[in-house]
Order: structure tokens, then C-alpha cells, then sequence
């Protein structure tokens, strides 16, 4: 298949048995089609896979011939949506459009097929299924510490559908418009048979909806399988809105920046009992959780879309502080009890990013009553001075930087890192920054001078080791050092913890041991961005999937972290900018991955699909591109020259104003439904 991108989206062109796998998600479900009119997988959100991975199959006949190999098709992906467009056969001409709800758990497919020739034609479509049987003993195993083989039992409703039941809580629903020339099913498989009479000229529409978890009543089924088109129609309208958010002369940068958005909106989860937060991405969804790194910058990109989605990110996450301040890598939503757990306690960068959403809601919102929102008895502004106490209670008396524990309780959870460790040290520094505005803007001067002045002694105190040692990874507390580049370097730029020049020694630095177009020293080519190089030399810090080079944290392309450094070198106007933004994207595109991914590296393959902290590139383009980064003290707007040119932002929400940013001729136009600046 050849993958080219479009505004928003990509387009897929090939033969059309050839899979197109596909992500798409909404607040209560996530699945993936294949590209051939099947589903590939399907979870309800945090709890269960319904469809057994890889089992759909699919085909079609006209008048009794089965489709030829050599016919070709278009396939589209953009937000919830996947179309395909077959070559005319045998005088039909055919499209399937699948998709998933804007907020219901429930998917859609429509065949919609054109006879054209002068006599009426027989099509026949054949395609089935399993369920994942296997998904429900593995939650109850979990839950329960035990699980009972069951039989699925099928019940037709009538000519049109049928429910396939495992538990109350754990079935399958199908519902269609036209009625089954055959049902057959055996333990959990299904296979069904249309047969389709098209007159000379007419077209059928072949509508099926598929639901899966809890039972719903057939009455619901039916009103969801009458409101397709009504479903079709609020699924484009979302696409229009994300081809809106960015438009350019630049059609790489245009679809990038739809593919990135897409993924984090994609990501937000309502799953009621208080939940409202962000999942990782389709691999991290059972338990249900939420994580504060990957949150922190899955909700960057939609912030300035979604502000509403980022205060319950906020207080989701709220709940799995403890009472010392400490913070845990995620935060599990127990669906059974309604309570909110822990998971992976006591990380190192969790505290500074929770500050830090703060910090951010609070610059894009002006909505200070969230400082005042109660968690488990505590207010969200207590829980911040507590996340950062905690982390300050390891700062020696005579000093302002803390020294982490061995441990691998950050983000590169596959490294033991003990002492000063670069990257939590810059968050720290940008979160104590950030409560210091935040107090100065509430008038508590004392408060605002203390955080201040912390964070610029722990500034200063970096940037002397910095001096002594060069740019570096970690220092141990004995003085060994991991001085390899690491890709997190790009927030000592973004947090303005270096000078100018210091700015533009490291970009050389990185650009020439990360960028693997420069770096003629590894060994697969121009391939991505790497996440540190060298690769890391004390093996006996690392772990599992690091433990390899090219891997993971030890060399592969995290497209957040490309973003981020991305980001940086806009911010610093450096030329450079676009390789880290748009190499991983040609990758993707090259090798097939239709959603943001994970990471991935010349050797091991890849991670997650549809990963929500790897929109970052579209946060990179509005923040670092065009300067749309504000500051809570700013009044009004600061945007800088994007490199790329003449271009458009729309749907922009700030402090209570919707906004379209359009750059032209050498200069911004601001409107807002309120006003034109």
C-alpha cells in the first residue's frame, strides 16, 4: 500500500485485500478496522476486549464471482472515520465507511453499493468474527482470583440481529437493516451471510451496529442503527472541525498536525463516578488509568481546545496523591467500587507534573477556582505546595536541587538513575517557576518568592554541574556520570534554563548525535530521532526492553520526545526545526502506522497505536511554531513568525474567547467571537 498524508488524515492506495489497520476511539470504547470492511479489535474502554484480535475476516461476490485479486482501492483515515473506495467490479461500484460514535459505545458500517449495469445483480457479502472469551476470564482472574469456563450463548432477536452473552456484564450485540441470509455460530465464532438483489441503477445501503459490555435494551440498538446517518454526520462534522485547526501551504504540516490532534482527543475517557482523564493509549487501557507524565503531555495539544477536558485531568489525578505528597506513576479507576488507586507509587516526575497542569490550565483559563476544588478532604492547591514539598524534602540543606533515589520511577522506567537526574530536575525547575506565578497572580507575595527563588537557585545550581561536567544524563551521588545526549535536554531550552549560546551549543550537540540524518556512527541510516546517543554505558542500570541499543529508552524515536525537541528549536528559531517534527511522521507513513505511535526503532518494531502523548508535534507547531505559549501574568497574546509561513489556526479557546489565528503577508490577524485585535 502507498501512504501519502491529507488534511487531517492520510490516503491509502492498493489492492483491496491488503489490511489498512486503523485506530479509533471516544470516551467509552476503542477499536481498530482493518481496511477490508472488518474490525479488528474492540475494547470497552478500561475493561474489556470484546472482539478476539485479528479474527474478522471478510468478502464478497458479484453474481456468483468472487472479487479479483488486482482490483484496487482508496482507503481514508482521518479522526473517527475510515472510508474505502473500491474500483468498479462487475458493473458495482462500492464503498465502506466504518466508524465509531462521537460519545456512544457503539460502532457502524455501511456498505453502500451502486449497480450500474442494465440488469440486476446478486452481491453476496460474507465476513465473521469471535468474540474474546479469553478477555473475560483474565479480568475475573484479576478481580476475583478465580474464573469459570463459559459457553457463549447466541440469541437471535429476530432476521435482523442477534446478542452473544458470556455474563450480564460481558456481551455482544449486532443489529443490521437488512435481514441474514444465515447466522452460524460455535463457541463464541459467528458467520454471517447477506444476499443483496440490486435492480439496474439503484443502490443498497447495508447498515450494521455493534455494541458490546453490559446489555443494552433492543429498543437502544434500534435507535442507533435509524441514526447512522445522523452518527455519519456528527463524525464528519468533528473531522471538518480538526481540518480546521491547522491549514497551511504546507500539506505535510497539515496533516500532520490533524494525525497528532486526532490522537489526543482521542485519548480523553469519561467513565463516569468522577473519572475524566486521558488514557496513554490503546495498550494502556486495562486497568483503567491515567498516568501524570503521559497525561501531562497528552493534554498539552488540546488545552488550548479542551479546556474543561484538562480540569477533570487535574482532579482525576488529584486522587492519587498521599498525604506526604508523593505521586504515583498513574492513577487506577477501580470501575467495581468506585474508588481510585495508586499505581507504580512514588515517582519522581509525577509531583512537578502535576504542578505543572496547573500551572498551564491556569495560563490558558484564568479559572482559579480549581485551586479551591476539593480531593479526599485536601484542596488542589494544597495537593500542589504538598507534590512539591515532597520533592524538595530531598534537597541537601546547603543546596537547591534534589537528589532522586536509585530507582527507575520516571519517565524512563527501563533506567536506574540516582542522583541529579537532567530531566526531573528541569521539571522541577519549571514547576516551582510555575507556582511562584501563580502566587504572585493570588497576591501572596511570600509564597511567590519562596517558590521563586528556589527555582532560580536550583537553575543556577544545574547549570554549574552543567559547567563542570558538560551536558549530561544523570549524576550519581559518587560522582559517576552517564554523559550521553539525551532528547530531554530540549527542556533545559524550553524552560529557559540555558543562555543563548548555551541554547545553541546543545542544539549542535543533539542534532548531531540524535539526528540520525547526521549521525554516521549508528548503524541503520537516516531512520528518526534517537532518545539518547551514545547509548546508555552502565548496563547494570538498565533493564528489560533498554537493555538493547536502538531500543526503547536506549536509542529508539518517541515522537512525544521528537515533539518536544521539535518544540524547543522553534521556540530558539533554530533551522533545524522540522526534522525532529516530521521525520517519525514519514516513518509512520512508510511503514503503514495510520495513528501516532508509542516509539519505534530500526530493529525492534514499534509500541502502542494511537498514543496519545505523541501528538506533542501539534503542541510543538502552536506553541513553539507560532509562540502561542502563554504565560499567566501575559494580558493578551504573544505569537512569534511560524517558520512555514502563511497559515490558519481555528477553534483556539482562551480565557473564555474562542479565537482563529490567521498569519498572513508578515503579520497575525486575531478574531475572536468577542472582539478583532
Amino acid at each position: 500500500m502507498k501512504h501519502e498524508p491529507i488534511q487531517g488524515g492520510t490516503l491509502s492506495t492498493g489492492l483491496w485485500h491488503v489490511p489498512v489497520e486503523y485506530d479509533v476511539s471516544n470516551t467509552k470504547l476503542m477499536a481498530q478496522y482493518d481496511g477490508i470492511g472488518g474490525i479488528r479489535k474492540y475494547s470497552v474502554a478500561g475493561k474489556w476486549r470484546m472482539l478476539k484480535e485479528a479474527s474478522w475476516y471478510c468478502g464478497w461476490s458479484v453474481n456468483g464471482e468472487l472479487t479479483p485479486n488486482d482490483v484496487r482501492k482508496q482507503v481514508t483515515c482521518r479522526g473517527k472515520k475510515q472510508r474505502i473506495a473500491y474500483d468498479t467490479f462487475r458493473s458495482v461500484n462500492m464503498n465502506v465507511e466504518q466508524y465509531c460514535h462521537s460519545n456512544e459505545n457503539v460502532l457502524y458500517t455501511v456498505y453502500q453499493v451502486h449497480n450500474t449495469d442494465g440488469s440486476a445483480v446478486i452481491f453476496d457479502l460474507h465476513f465473521g468474527f469471535e468474540i474474546d472469551a479469553e478477555s473475560y476470564y483474565s479480568y475475573n482472574i484479576r478481580r476475583f482470583r478465580k474464573a469459570e469456563a463459559v459457553v457463549p450463548a447466541v440469541t437471535p432477536e429476530n432476521s435482523m440481529g442477534f446478542t452473544m452473552t458470556i455474563a450480564e456484564d460481558f456481551s455482544l450485540q449486532y443489529r443490521s437493516n437488512h435481514s441474514l441470509e444465515q447466522l452460524v455460530h460455535e463457541d463464541g465464532r459467528c458467520n454471517i451471510h447477506y444476499r443483496l438483489t440490486i435492480d439496474p441503477g439503484q443502490t443498497e445501503r447495508l447498515v450494521f451496529v455493534i455494541t458490546a459490555g453490559a446489555a443494552v435494551a433492543v429498543t437502544q440498538m434500534d435507535a442507533w442503527l435509524a441514526a447512522s446517518q445522523t452518527a455519519a454526520t456528527a463524525v464528519d462534522k468533528e473531522n471538518v472541525w480538526l481540518e480546521e485547526t491547522f491549514s497551511s501551504r504546507d500539506k505535510e504540516l497539515n496533516a500532520l498536525y490533524g494525525f497528532c490532534l486526532n490522537a489526543s482527543l482521542s485519548s480523553f475517557k469519561n467513565l463516569g463516578g468522577g473519572f475524566r482523564g486521558y488514557f496513554a493509549g490503546i495498550d494502556y487501557q486495562s486497568p483503567p488509568r491515567t498516568y501524570f507524565r503521559d497525561g501531562y503531555w497528552t493534554l498539552l495539544p488540546t488545552l488550548p481546545y479542551k479546556p474543561d477536558w484538562v480540569r477533570g485531568q487535574i482532579l482525576t489525578l488529584a486522587n492519587g496523591i498521599l498525604e506526604n505528597g508523593s505521586c504515583p506513576s498513574a492513577v487506577i479507576y477501580n470501575q467495581d467500587n468506585g474508588q481510585y488507586e495508586p499505581f507504580w507509587p512514588d515517582h519522581y516526575d509525577s509531583p512537578s507534573f502535576f504542578a505543572m497542569m496547573i500551572y498551564d490550565y491556569l495560563a490558558w483559563t484564568r479559572d482559579f477556582s480549581l485551586l479551591e476544588e476539593n480531593v479526599n478532604g485536601n484542596t488542589v492547591e494544597a495537593l500542589m505546595e504538598k507534590a512539591l514539598g515532597y520533592l524538595t524534602s530531598f534537597v541537601s540543606q546547603d543546596g537547591y536541587l534534589f537528589m532522586k533515589p536509585e530507582n527507575r520511577r520516571d519517565w524512563a522506567d527501563n533506567v536506574f538513575r540516582e542522583g541529579y537526574a537532567v530531566y526531573d530536575l528541569a521539571l522541577y525547575i519549571r514547576a516551582l517557576s510555575g507556582a511562584s506565578s501563580i502566587y504572585c497572580l493570588l497576591g501572596q507575595t511570600e509564597k511567590a518568592d519562596d517558590y521563586g527563588n528556589r527555582s532560580r537557585g536550583a537553575k543556577e545550581q544545574l547549570k554549574h554541574l552543567m559547567k563542570e561536567d558538560g551536558f549530561f544524563n544523570y549524576k550519581n551521588s559518587n560522582g559517576a556520570v552517564e554523559p550521553n545526549i539525551s532528547i530531554e535536554l530540549s527542556l533545559l531550552i524550553l524552560y529557559g534554563i540555558l543562555d543563548e549560546a548555551e541554547q545553541q551549543s546543545l542544539l549542535a550537540e543533539m542534532a548531531a548525535q540524535l539526528e540520525t540524518r547526521n549521525n554516521k556512527e549508528q548503524l541503520f541510516g537516516d531512520w528518526g530521532t534517537m532518545a539518547v546517543y551514545p547509548f546508555y554505558k552502565h548496563v547494570h542500570h538498565l533493564v528489560e526492553k533498554t537493555m538493547a541499543p536502538y531500543r526503547y529508552h536506549n536509542g529508539g524515536d518517541w515522537p512525544y520526545m521528537s515533539g518536544i525537541y521539535a518544540w524547543a528549536k522553534l521556540w530558539a528559531k533554530d533551522e533545524g526545526w522540522r526534522y525532529p517534527l516530521t521525520r517519525w511522521f514519514q516513518a509512520s507513513l512508510e511503514n503503514g502506522w495510520l495513528t501516532p505511535i508509542e516509539y519505534y526503532g530500526p530493529v525492534y518494531g514499534k509500541g502502542s497505536n494511537l498514543q496519545g502523548w505523541s501528538a506533542m508535534p501539534a503542541a510543538a507547531m502552536l506553541m513553539g511554531g507560532a509562540g502561542l505559549w502563554p504565560r499567566l501574568e501575559d494580558e493578551e497574546l504573544a505569537l512569534q513568525t511560524p517558520p512555514w509561513g502563511d497559515c490558519t489556526f481555528k477553534h483556539i479557546q482562551f480565557r473564555g474567547r474562542t479565537y482563529r489565528l490567521s498569519f498572513a503577508g508578515g503579520k497575525w490577524d486575531i478574531h475572536s467571537d468577542a472582539i478583532k485585535a
